[in-house]
């Protein structure tokens, strides 16, 4: 008997590892493209790209992602996890290697940017498996494997989210030339490098998941005498003691709702620093489009890296002061993270100087000399005036130690509010099958990152980003909000 339970045990266990392994290549595969998609879509689109366009094309990864997450997780539900993983991963594969074809065509407008779109959009539907891995976890661990296997998960995805931005840098020193096989039409450089790699690793992720993946659910505990004798006297809120007896509760739907709405805020909020964070560096601090995928992808290589210590720091504080005191302290960060980051002062932006002081000699202001000998200004951008945004000339500079301020403080509250409401939202469901409940936060999630780049960018274009993030962190404070009238609720675990 113990001969054919160690088997059992170390194949579900290296099953979970390999989910691991997916969770950590699907978002290195996300990152790594992220510093360098507003330069691409620069230089695939012309003087067709705006912030809004990058919205949508921000967006239509998680269009797809949202589409596709519950249809995925109910078919992982009656059928097992490795083949919809295999299909989802054979699509973004090839939403990977058209993202990188997108410069091959000749048009360079809005035409390119629309076959960009529809690459991300079928990268996006790759991604459903996180969805997938994350109900595979559930059902393959114990009520108290679930909190550390799911934190590993979300360190997995942070490590990911570490090597994405780091690996992207590597494909800086080709530059914007880079190496070309006219055979295939194939371009290999700064921008389309990254995709090409994030294609190959879904590759290497079927290969793993042919060869080490075995699907396995741990079956229900099942109730000995004595505990059927006990049964009637544990309290109704011993939810724990109720599990391991392998009677739940119903689960707690204000709970499991709030649960939702918290996730969707988060993962809306921070559309901001994945869709914004280029063009807000290179409208601030004149930056080249080279430079800013340098600089971005260093920052978001650093923020990598805290996310990662915040998950190794995460699990033992969880278990001294409880998942909820950990989600609304997150919530906090995240709040305090958006307000330091307002602009303020006298002092404005590179372009400022040239609205305040045209010289006599250039009083029609040149704006193609202008977007051409200034580093980092884009003529789309800029007209006779010199800018055609309407904040440009209202709107003080965002310092730069506001922003290593703001990317510490959510650098903290993102990574932290995510493993929180994962690790609720789980206990929340119980011993039932997961997959169709974690595609559904999947896609709530999904959702958010489709209509968040959209205001966001709309909002950045038109209004600035003063009144940008005046309007996210108001968002956060009304989840705050939410957090402190239902969190009893939230810890009603079956």
């Amino acid at each position: 008997m113990e001969a054919s339970k160690k088997p059992a045990f170390f194949a579900r266990w290296r099953s979970i590892r390999v989910m691991y392994l997916s969770m950590f290549f699907s978002s290195l595969g996300f990152t790594i493209v992220m510093a360098s998609l507003w330069p691409f879509l620069l230089m695939v689109a012309g003087k067709g790209a705006t912030p809004s366009l990058l919205g949508y094309v921000v967006a239509a990864f998680s269009l797809g992602q949202l589409i596709a997450s519950p249809l995925i997780g109910f078919w992982s539900n009656r059928h097992g996890s490795k083949i919809p993983l295999l299909v989802t991963l054979t699509i973004s594969v090839i939403g990977n290697f058209m993202y990188s074809y997108s410069n091959v065509i000749p048009s360079h407008d809005v035409r390119n940017a629309w076959f960009m779109i529809g690459s991300r959009f079928l990268v996006g539907i790759g991604a459903a498996i996180t969805g997938v891995t994350r109900a595979y976890i559930s059902g393959a661990t114990s009520s108290s494997e679930r909190t550390p296997a799911m934190a590993n998960m979300s360190m997995a995805q942070a490590l990911g989210f570490v090597l994405g931005p780091a690996l992207a840098l590597v494909f800086v020193p080709i530059g914007e030339t880079g190496f070309q096989w006219k055979a295939i039409d194939l371009e290999l450089n700064m921008y389309t490098g990254p995709g090409f790699l994030s294609g190959l690793l879904a590759l290497i992720n079927i290969i793993c998941l042919v060869a080490l993946f075995v699907d396995y659910r741990l079956p229900p505990p099942q109730l000995t005498e004595s505990t059927q004798s006990h049964k009637s006297s544990v309290s109704a809120d011993d939810s724990e003691a109720l599990i391991q007896m392998g009677e739940s509760k119903p689960p707690d739907k204000v709970g499991v709702i709030s649960s939702i709405i918290l996730f969707f805020v988060v993962m809306f909020v921070f559309t901001v620093f994945e869709t914004i964070v280029s063009p807000l560096l290179m409208d601030e601090y004149a930056w080249t489009r080279k430079e800013a995928t340098l600089y971005v992808g260093i920052l978001f290589a650093v923020s990598g890296i805290q996310a990662v210590v915040v998950f190794l720091v995460v699990k033992p504080l969880a278990r001294r002061f409880g998942e909820i005191f950990m989600l609304g302290t997150a919530l906090c960060f995240m709040l305090a993270g958006f307000f330091v980051i307002l602009p303020f002062g006298n002092k404005y932006p590179p372009i400022r100087a040239h609205l305040i002081d045209p010289s006599p000699t250039n009083s029609s202001f040149q704006a193609e000399s202008f977007a051409t000998n200034v580093p980092g200004m884009n003529i789309t951008h800029y007209d006779s005036r010199g800018c055609s945004y309407d904040w440009c000339s209202s709107t003080p500079l965002i310092y730069f130690e506001q922003c290593l301020a703001s990317t510490f403080l959510l650098g903290i509250g993102y990574p932290t509010s995510t493993v929180m409401i994962y690790t609720i939202y789980s206990k929340l469901l119980g011993a039932s099958p997961q997959g169709f409940m974690m595609g559904l936060m999947a896609s709530f999630g999904c959702l958010a990152r489709v209509l968040g780049p959209i205001f966001v960018s709309s909002l950045y274009h038109h209004q600035g980003p003063r009144w940008m993030f005046v309007a996210v962190d108001s968002i956060v404070f009304v989840a705050l909000i939410l957090f402190i009238g239902t969190y009893r609720r939230m810890r009603t675990y079956n």
